[in-house]
């Protein structure tokens, strides 16, 4: 586990795969365990599930409820079932900068106060219909 790494609840680092105890021959049953790898600067999204094997990147996000099958190079964002490439970090990172409130920009005493000036305040547009 690498350095700033936000874990979303309900996230599964499945690190064996229990088919295999299906196949057996004269020699037993067969086993894969494989370790998670998972790298600096990541999110990963509430409901996740990372496979055997799998290593995520360097500045890395998984989508909420996504099942990474596969191993995700540095600065990608994934979201799915199969997860696949949906965005590029840097490119978030650049919109996230310019449009989203930063705590800067907060104000109250209170915890509650602060989060409250920041809220969005109406409906999307998009949203209504």
């Amino acid at each position: 586990m690498g350095d700033r790494v936000t874990v979303a609840p309900g996230v599964s680092f499945v690190t064996h795969d229990g088919s295999t105890w299906l196949f057996r021959d004269a020699r037993g049953r067969r086993f894969r365990y494989a370790r998670i790898h998972v790298g600096n600067d990541v999110f990963i999204g509430v409901n996740a599930i990372l496979m055997p094997g799998v290593r995520l990147g360097n500045r890395v996000i998984v989508g909420a409820g996504s099942v990474v099958t596969k191993s995700v190079p540095d600065g990608m964002i994934v979201a799915g079932s199969p997860a696949k490439i949906v965005g590029d970090f840097a490119e978030l990172e650049l919109r996230v900068l310019e449009t989203f409130p930063s705590a800067g920009d907060m104000i109250g005493r209170t915890w509650r106060e602060r989060i409250d000036s920041i809220v969005e305040k109406e409906f999307r547009p998009d949203l209504m219909k």
